[in-house]
């Protein structure tokens, strides 16, 4: 898909589009991916490829000029007004834009989006009584604080992938020493309602590089692979909600 971020705070913008690329882990974004945009950079917003970038407000009035030539869909989050537009619609209001969203792009599975929804609650919840606490005692959030804030967030994405990808080495073998993905046997596997996610996430370029950068290796050592045998030993998957969003 392709992303624009827009805001009048070079430093917000920048924090945004980082964190998005971390929160994508064990996956990464491997395609077109700029921060801050310039005015040279404009032409970029007219490319096939996928994007996610970012831009200073000043310069929003001249990429609108360029979305009217556009036909494919470009999600546009403007985070000083907080809502977003899409340049195919540009008369929806942000509540119909994520409708829109939600028709174009498959969710999650159920069950994976609500665990995800639970645990982005359980973060709110402990920024805004941080928030209060702060508020009362007349003093800002420490970088500690906000430390441990981005760090439960990166935990509730991490949940989030493995309850997704917790079975992909089942269909991972390796031929020729080249890791192959057996797709086919996956999407057979996998409840009717969650078919359309996990086809259009296994034609990603994300999900091929995620594949061909994890060897056919049930030992290995990696934060994403010890989360995943964790996951795979418990016998009730909520435990393991529990325990991961409140450490």
């Amino acid at each position: 898909q392709k992303v624009l971020l827009v805001g009048n705070n070079y430093d917000i913008i920048s924090q945004i589009a980082y964190n998005f690329s971390v929160l994508l882990y064990p996956m990464q974004w491997v395609h077109t991916f700029i921060p801050i945009m310039s005015q040279k950079m404009m032409k970029y917003l007219d490319s096939f490829l996928p994007f996610f970038n970012g831009m200073h407000i000043s310069l929003y009035e001249l990429a609108s000029g360029i979305f009217e030539n556009i036909n494919e869909n470009i999600f546009i989050f403007d985070f000083n007004k907080h809502n977003f537009e899409m340049n195919t619609f540009p008369n929806l209001s942000s509540k119909n834009i994520i409708k829109k969203i939600n028709e174009l792009i498959p969710q999650f599975p159920k069950n994976t989006l609500n665990n995800l929804t639970f645990g982005l609650g359980v973060v709110k919840a402990y920024l805004d009584k941080s928030k209060n606490s702060n508020t009362k005692n007349n003093s800002n959030n420490n970088t500690e604080e906000n430390m441990g804030i981005n760090i439960k967030i990166k935990q509730v994405f991490i949940q989030a992938f493995i309850e997704v990808l917790y079975d992909y080495k089942t269909y991972l073998s390796l031929i020729n020493e080249k890791p192959i993905f057996n797709t086919k046997a996956m999407l057979e596997k996998k409840p009717k309602a969650d078919y359309k996610f996990y086809k259009e996430l296994t034609e990603t370029q994300l999900f091929q590089v995620f594949i061909q950068n994890n060897p056919v290796n049930k030992n290995a050592n990696t934060f994403f692979e010890e989360q995943l045998e964790i996951y795979e030993n418990l016998k009730d998957k909520k435990e393991f909600k529990e325990e991961f969003i409140n450490n």
